[in-house]
């Protein structure tokens, strides 16, 4: 059941009275900052005040009942408009039962609603048709939303984020294998190197043969050369550290845009009025999926698929 806070001005009691009893009739529960209306209503303070906050942060919607009050139509008083401000910030949707004569700029600061009709009846009538819609307006954002989280949890899972996981191990493991054969090939060969610089050879080590430790020695040289040069080669002509890196960078991004499209939906979801909440989220949903779509090889079947979904949900929330 959805909660509407009634604020305005107390000197009319029996009309909050009325009001109060009319929308409970309609199925929507009324919360006033004053308990008892029948007993004297004393002036607001800023117990009042806190009172209000409290009942604001469970409160869907602020009605307020601007009765006319000192010859002025449609009478907001200077605590009521403090009411108003902490309700703008809450981003609560906020009804006025009468449009104002005066402050009207200043008001439509805070978008208000004013309910049409020529009576008190009509009015809640219209009151009625505006949650309704709201109701609508939330179960689609819900809606949009888990479909949101669906092709956050396909990217998150084997299909992009797991496929750049193992796509980036081969290159990575070749990559580092052959590095590490380099380097250990490369010392051996300047070990050996050294010693036919300083005239020495294995034979003063290993043997007593010079002749054989020497053709060892330049044999095993060459064949090591060779190996270390072939090894090289075939590294820089696969080029598996850019294979890697560039895995691993796509990777990264789409993980990157996934957060960013996360804190998005955060930020539509808690700072956004209702009645915008579902159309941004569409706009930063097609953008993120577009943007996936650049960065990760999708097959093209997959990616029609994704887009065909996206396309009907969307034709299905205009439809609504």
């Amino acid at each position: 059941m959805k909660k509407i806070l009634l604020i305005g001005s107390y000197n009319q009691p029996s009309l909050l009275k009325e009001i109060q009893a009319s929308i409970n009739n309609l199925g929507l529960f009324v919360t006033l900052t004053v308990d008892d209306l029948s007993q004297p209503i004393p002036s607001k303070s800023q117990d009042s005040l806190n009172k209000y906050r409290i009942l604001l942060q469970e409160a869907d919607y602020v009605l307020v009942a601007n009765y006319s009050k000192e010859n002025v139509v449609g009478y907001i008083g200077m605590h009521t408009m403090c009411e108003i401000y902490d309700a703008y910030l809450s981003n609560k949707p906020i009804l006025l039962l009468f449009k104002p004569d005066k402050q009207i700029e200043e008001l439509n600061l805070f978008s208000p609603i004013v309910l049409n009709g020529s009576d008190l009846n009509d009015k809640l009538v219209n009151l009625q048709k505006i949650v309704t819609k709201n109701n609508d307006m939330e179960s689609s954002f819900e809606n949009l939303k888990k479909f949101a989280n669906d092709c956050i949890k396909y990217f998150e899972g084997d299909e992009v984020i797991g496929w750049y996981q193992r796509k980036s191990k081969k290159p990575r493991n070749l990559y580092k294998v052959s590095n590490v054969f380099v380097i250990i090939g490369n010392s051996i060969i300047a070990t050996l190197l050294l010693l036919s610089s300083n005239n020495l050879n294995l034979n003063t080590i290993f043997s007593n043969d010079d002749i054989t430790a020497n053709n060892w020695g330049i044999l095993i040289t060459i064949m090591l050369s060779i190996i270390v040069t072939i090894v090289s080669s075939i590294s820089l002509f696969f080029n598996y550290k850019k294979t890697w890196e560039n895995f691993k960078r796509a990777q990264f991004k789409i993980e990157k845009e996934i957060r960013k499209f996360n804190l998005k939906i955060i930020e539509i979801e808690t700072t956004l009025p209702k009645e915008r909440r579902t159309k941004e989220l569409l706009l930063e949903l097609e953008k993120f999926i577009e943007v996936v779509y650049e960065t990760h090889d999708f097959e093209v079947e997959t990616y029609f698929s994704l887009k065909k979904s996206f396309t009907e949900f969307k034709n299905k929330l205009n439809s609504d």
